[in-house]
């Protein structure tokens, strides 16, 4: 009996075998693109993202009526570099800036003046009714109006004295800790103080911070005087002259005196020549009441690291205070904070500005944004360090690599594109929203990785001999590159769209490879 038995043939059950793989690497490169064309394209249906310098990007919605414009332009970083980069500002009530080099020299290069404060600031900025304050760790204070200035004799600048208002609260700590710093933050008609404290007694060693806020009461136009900033060094007051001045802080007064200047003719018959003006200064004392409105759980020295509180602000009932990559808020009568928000990226924050109505606005080492209740928009990007200053609706940022100061007119309009509906966008456009948006990326870059290795090992392993394999080779050496240039840029160089114009790159590379490469496989007879 003969059987006959039908067998397919080997070549067409091989073809469809490879046509059924060729068709899974398609799909499988596809959804790769895909993605990775998704991760490139920028969410910019809303944005309008200008380099308002090299190093310096700007992405505001496109319905924002917000103008941004130069303050001051930048200056050569090399001239910063005497006064080891430590550039501060602040701007008065006609929007102009004053800038405070190292921890002495202060200029205004509007009004044109420049000179060193008698004591080292550790900070300053305006306050209540343009008055410029300033505060050195242990006290906080302002230039008193004065007829003459005395000049220094090593720069030839002048000396602009420094009268203090009061000491930093805790400045007679208990027997129990030390204070190991003291720092002046600005709010909204009010002023914070942070206290840093040391538990040296206990072991381990722990530390403590404290958040003080000082809130006056309005005054009447009567009350309130001017005069409260220096005046340019080239106005010196010969005669006889008569000043009185009346300081106030965030609408309370606190400081009044007269005095009178006597000029080269010296002072009156009867005053003994090392009598002081303090001597001739009439004071009356209004109570200043330091208010604490937070004090924090006790931690072991080694875990305060990045959860150091680095920025408070608020306008004496709500307060805003930032700590490690969050922003937390007290509101009033609360005794614990709430967390309001926290950089998608874990960026530190370093500086925050409040004002009902601009809202709360923050920097990081190298962006500037709005918060509000788990919603965050970043519209600058900066090469350097911004500081900012939030002043009669406007915000301003300097940027400490260069000391250029721009200004955001109506930037309280940020607030309408800030909920909890949208996506957080980054400086670039691109969206941010949470850890899934952010994991893609590496997953994706992952993913290539293993093709771009499947590739590999499949060319070094087929039978294709010459310049064939020679040209996929490279190629496939190129698209390692890419992959390179796609990581470096991304992870450690911080140029987050180039990286994924690099991924983008490599996909395109690796899915060419796949279509158009017919390397030969080796085969192996069975001889029976």
């Amino acid at each position: 009996m003969k059987t006959n038995i039908k067998n397919s043939h080997p070549g067409k059950e091989n073809q469809r075998k490879q046509n059924r793989k060729n068709f899974l690497i398609w799909v499988w490169l596809a959804a790769v693109l895909a993605i990775t064309t998704a991760l490139w394209t920028p969410a910019r249906s809303q944005e309008q993202e200008v380099e308002v310098l090299k190093g310096i990007i700007v992405c505001l919605p496109s319905g924002a009526q917000i103008k941004v414009d130069w303050v001051m332009p930048p200056v050569e970083p090399s001239t910063l570099e005497k006064y080891g980069g430590r550039v501060k500002f602040s701007i008065d009530q006609d929007g102009l800036p004053v800038i405070g080099l190292g921890n002495r020299l202060i200029l205004n290069p509007v009004k044109g003046y420049r000179g060193l404060l008698s004591e080292p600031f550790q900070n300053f900025f305006h306050v209540g009714n343009n008055l410029l304050l300033f505060s050195t760790g242990e006290d906080f204070g302002f230039i008193p109006p004065v007829s003459r200035l005395a000049r220094d004799l090593e720069t030839g600048f002048p000396i602009f004295p420094y009268q203090p208002i009061a000491l930093i609260p805790e400045s007679n700590p208990a027997d129990d800790y030390l204070v190991t710093e003291r720092s002046l933050f600005r709010g909204e008609n009010c002023l914070y103080f942070k206290i840093s404290r040391l538990y040296q007694n206990s072991n381990p060693e722990y530390a403590q911070e404290v958040i003080y806020c000082l809130k006056g009461e309005p005054l009447t136009d009567a009350e309130v005087s001017s005069a409260n900033e220096p005046e340019p060094d080239t106005k010196e007051v010969k005669s006889s002259s008569f000043s009185q001045t009346t300081v106030v802080v965030n609408g309370q007064v606190v400081y009044s005196s007269s005095s009178t200047d006597y000029g080269e003719s010296g002072p009156e018959p009867g005053m003994e020549e090392g009598q002081t003006e303090e001597s001739l200064t009439e004071k009356f004392v209004k109570t200043l009441a330091f208010k604490p409105v937070l004090i924090t759980e006790p931690v072991s020295v080694e875990e305060v690291g990045q959860n150091r509180i680095q920025a408070v602000t608020g306008d004496g009932e709500r307060t805003f205070y930032a700590a490690g990559d969050s922003i937390y808020e007290l509101e009033p009568g609360a005794t614990e904070p709430v967390l309001l928000y926290s950089h998608p990226e874990g960026q530190e924050i370093r500086a925050l500005e409040f004002s009902q109505e601009s809202g709360l606005v923050y920097s990081t080492f190298d962006s500037v944004g709005v918060a509000a209740k788990n919603a965050g928009l970043e519209f600058l990007k900066s090469a350097w360090p911004p500081e900012i200053f939030l002043t009669q609706g406007n915000l301003y940022v300097m940027f400490t690599g260069n000391a250029g100061i721009i200004r955001f007119e109506n930037i309280g309009v940020l607030k309408k594109y800030n909920s909890p509906e949208r996506e957080i966008l980054k400086v670039d456009g691109r969206k941010l929203g949470g850890v899934n948006r952010i994991m893609i990326w590496p997953l994706v870059f992952l993913l290539l990785f293993g093709l771009w290795l499947v590739a590999l090992v499949k060319l070094l392993k087929s039978d294709s001999q010459g310049g064939g394999k020679v040209f996929y080779l490279l190629w496939l050496l190129l698209g390692s590159f890419a992959l390179t240039l796609a990581l470096l840029s991304r992870l450690f160089l911080g140029y987050l769209l180039l990286g994924d114009i690099f991924l983008l790159f490599s996909g395109a590379i690796i899915l060419s490879y796949f279509i158009f490469s017919r390397p030969k496989k080796e085969s192996r007879k069975q001889k029976n």
